[in-house]
This record gives structure tokens, C-alpha cells and sequence, in this order.
């Protein structure tokens, strides 16, 4: 008989042991109060893994876990200290209700105890956190929304910028032309020739044909007087290039 109570006292003593799982100490001061939230060390063999799954869960009389810190060296919970645990009596058989399981147990703590509402407390510290949380949502939102809405614009701008600068070009080009082609009288042929770079920087002519033509124009602008044969010669190499400068999309 004393045999088999001495079995029955080592499996409940192995069954409270295994209950434990760590034990959480003090950082910063060992004075706890209910209705404070404090950050508590935690020993435990425990993965970071394991660890996490305690969030939101009471780990021992008097803390209810927050948050599961395990990138802190040491890893640490954040804590809800809540009141103290009340005996209370079953109606059915008189046993005192079993107490919340004790996984970490609490070490070095002074717990002083000050009669509050807890239960609003912590709705309202919810509600709070709820709030932030929500409040930080929304900012996450405006921020991704702004940015976007820069991107957008910018490429936007650079797009309108990038088709303004090309029709300009086209439209510079095309006036070139224009130029090249209704230029018939000696004043006008000479133009061509005063405005040759600015007429090189948006048309595509050939070289060699619009070489001949501005040679010559060279060679005669400073005649008193142009022969019929010079200027119908100035003018058949300007329809040289022309025809030439069209093959190159002029």
C-alpha cells in the first residue's frame, strides 16, 4: 500500500513538473501591479516558434501574454498583470475550482495588488490598441496611396514631356521642309543656306546631295547678280535633295 502511494506522489510531481514549461523574472524592477503591463525575460527550452503560440494566453495566475518577443536577447513577453487568482466554491461538491495551469512560473516578483475594474481596463486597452492598429493601416494606406499616385504622375510627366518633344521635333522638321521646298527666289535659297545647322539638326537629308547644293549656294551668294543658269542649277539640287532627303523620312 505505501508502495502504491509513493507511485501516485511521483506521477503527480512528475505531472507538475511537465506542467512548467519556464519560468519568466523581472527586467526592469520586480514591483508588478495588476492593471500594469510590463516586459518579462523569459527561461525556457521552448522554440521561438512554440514560444509564439502563447500570445493572447495567460501563462500563469497573474499574466496574460501580449506579445512574444523573440527576437530580444533575452526573449521576452509582454505581459498584462491581471488580479490575483479568487478561491472560489462548486456548488456541486464544495472543491475549490482548479486554478489557471501554471506554464511560467512567475520569479522575483513583488505583485502588489490594487482593487480596480481590470476587466474595463483591458477592454479599453484593447479597444486602444485596436485603434492604433487601425490608425496605423490607415496611414500605411495614404503613404502607399501618395507614393503611387507620385509614380503615376511622374511617369505621366515624363511620358507627356517625351510625346511635346518628339511632335516639336516633328513639327520643326516638317517646317524644314517646307522651307527647302518653297524656296524658289535667290533671297530664299540663301535662307537655306544661312539656316543650314538649324535645318541639319531636324531633317535627315543626305549628305552628299545637301553638300552639293550648299557649295554651290556658297559659291554664288555673293553675286551682284545670279545667271538664269545658277539659279536653275541651285535649284535642280534642291529638288535633288528633296527626293533624296524623302527616302529618309523627311
Amino acid at each position: 500500500m505505501k508502495c502504491y502511494r509513493l507511485f501516485i506522489l511521483c506521477v503527480l510531481i512528475s505531472f507538475n513538473v511537465n506542467a512548467q514549461v519556464g519560468s519568466v523574472y523581472p527586467i526592469n524592477g520586480n514591483k508588478i501591479e495588476n492593471g500594469t503591463i510590463h516586459y518579462v525575460a523569459i527561461e525556457s527550452q521552448k522554440s521561438d516558434l512554440e514560444l509564439l503560440s502563447y500570445k493572447n494566453k495567460k501563462i500563469n495566475d497573474m499574466m496574460l501574454v501580449l506579445e512574444v518577443l523573440v527576437k530580444k536577447t533575452p526573449r521576452q513577453f509582454k505581459v498584462f498583470v491581471t488580479d490575483p487568482p479568487q478561491q472560489q466554491k462548486d456548488s456541486e461538491d464544495n472543491k475549490e475550482v482548479k486554478k489557471t495551469r501554471i506554464e511560467f512560473v512567475a520569479k522575483g516578483f513583488k505583485y502588489n495588488f490594487v482593487p480596480k475594474n481590470l476587466e474595463e481596463e483591458l477592454f479599453s486597452f484593447e479597444k486602444k490598441m485596436k485603434k492604433k492598429e487601425s490608425n496605423l493601416s490607415l496611414y500605411l494606406g495614404w503613404l502607399i496611396g501618395i507614393v503611387g499616385l507620385m509614380f503615376t504622375i511622374w511617369i505621366t510627366r515624363k511620358v507627356v514631356i517625351k510625346r511635346r518633344a518628339s511632335r516639336e521635333k516633328e513639327q520643326k522638321k516638317r517646317e524644314c521642309f517646307d522651307k527647302i521646298k518653297n524656296a524658289f527666289t535667290r533671297k530664299e535659297i540663301e535662307n537655306l543656306y544661312k539656316e543650314r545647322e538649324y535645318i541639319d539638326r531636324y531633317c535627315q537629308l543626305d549628305s552628299e546631295k545637301w553638300g552639293e547644293f550648299l557649295n554651290l549656294v556658297e559659291q554664288i551668294q555673293y553675286k551682284r547678280d545670279w545667271t538664269e543658269t545658277e539659279k536653275k542649277q541651285a535649284l535642280v539640287l534642291k529638288e535633288k535633295v528633296l527626293k533624296a532627303g524623302e527616302v529618309y523620312g523627311v
